[in-house]
């Protein structure tokens, strides 16, 4: 802490604390557990069974979604572009202006697990 600052209260190591506990108890199943202690609201098995059909219908549609999604966050991660990452990246180093794409290489990914690269 600089000397400049006032020191008011060391929480640091009790959050530390709570944190770890957090995490060992989440990682042993302990939390949230069947206790209805952490959820005040239990699902029947017949509102189960009807969230998972609602869930089933749009499937196909929520997964391809995500896919666009992650492939939107991909292509606007500079790092991910740059590949500093060490992976393969899917840029050519260059950063654009975000204007035209004049000059800038894209490589797009098909379902079947080709590449299309457009320049």
């Amino acid at each position: 802490v600089p000397r400049f600052c006032k020191k008011y209260a060391s929480v640091g190591h009790a959050i530390q604390e709570g944190l770890q506990e957090f995490k060992m108890d989440v990682e042993g199943g302990r939390f949230p557990g069947d206790s209805e202690e952490f959820s005040p609201y239990k699902m029947t098995s017949g509102e189960q069974h009807i969230l998972d059909e609602l869930l089933s219908k749009d499937n196909e549609e929520r997964q391809q979604k995500h896919k666009q999604a992650a492939v939107k966050i991909a292509a606007a991660d500079e790092y991910e572009q740059l590949s500093l990452y060490g992976g393969s990246g899917g840029g050519n180093g260059n950063r654009g202006s975000g204007g035209d794409d004049e000059g800038m290489s894209v490589n797009k990914d098909n379902d079947d697990g080709s590449n299309d690269k457009k320049s």
